[in-house]
């Protein structure tokens, strides 16, 4: 039950996003309409450069793997914020810190009662980023960090498990310019949390009907969200 309320808080939170760039879109296209008795503008919108800029995203987690990482966990929220820098053409550098909140799906897998994970890294990022037209652009981006996870169960009582580790993260984000210094669009990353979930985070020696082979090996996430890009410097776009 809960997992379903999830997926369609998530479906919803997409729907809104789509609709919401293309109310803009829309109004954007009225507003460059002249109006009676106007002139018509003939000269081009020139594509400006990229400047340094200061970021911030809200992404839905979905746990892919290991399984039972999958199984036990609902990503709730992922939080973040950074600022990028310009290196060369269309290239940039950035640094980013992120918070992750997940929640025990204590419905699909009863064996581990009510709790909660939380994690925050800090990492450098890589990143190109192409204009199609004046005001629509796509990014591409690697990540790398390291950070923490706090794991606290009702199984394990006053005991909150605690994992540091490396963070790697490739994003792909489709953004459209709202006015001369703001920009936002949707996301899609693949994250890599570099630490095996296993029965001892949440104090068990097992989980039923999942082997160990299952829990060997990294755990994974899906992120779909929208974000925001803040232009800084003066007379960004003339």
């Amino acid at each position: 039950m809960i997992k379903a309320k999830m997926t369609n808080l998530k479906t919803v939170m997409v729907v809104f996003a789509f609709l919401f760039i293309a109310q803009t879109v829309l109004a954007q296209e009225d507003e460059d309409e002249p109006k009676k008795d106007e002139p018509v503008k003939t000269t081009p919108e020139v594509i400006p450069e990229f400047k340094r800029s200061i970021r911030a995203c809200f992404k839905l987690p979905n746990a892919m793997a290991n399984e039972a990482f999958k199984k036990v966990f609902n990503g709730i929220s992922n939080l973040e914020v950074g600022f990028a820098q310009p290196i060369a053409k269309n290239f940039y550098i950035g640094a980013n810190i992120q918070h992750g909140y997940y929640d025990i799906n204590r419905y699909s897998f009863v064996e581990v009662s009510n709790g909660k994970m939380m994690s925050f890294f800090g990492f450098g990022e890589i990143g190109y980023q192409q204009y199609w037209n004046p005001r629509w652009y796509w990014t591409f981006n690697v990540r790398a960090g390291y950070g923490n996870v706090w794991i606290k169960t009702q199984n394990c009582g006053e005991d909150v498990k605690t994992k540091s580790m490396l963070y790697t993260e490739e994003q792909l984000g489709v953004y459209l310019w709202a006015n001369d210094r703001m920009s936002y669009g949707l996301l899609v990353s693949h994250q890599l949390l570099h630490f095996a979930f296993n029965p001892g985070y949440v104090c068990r020696e097992t989980f039923g009907g999942i082997t160990p082979e299952d829990w060997a090996g990294p755990s994974h996430t899906l992120t779909i969200g929208f974000g925001f890009n803040c232009y800084l410097g003066k007379e960004f776009r003339e």
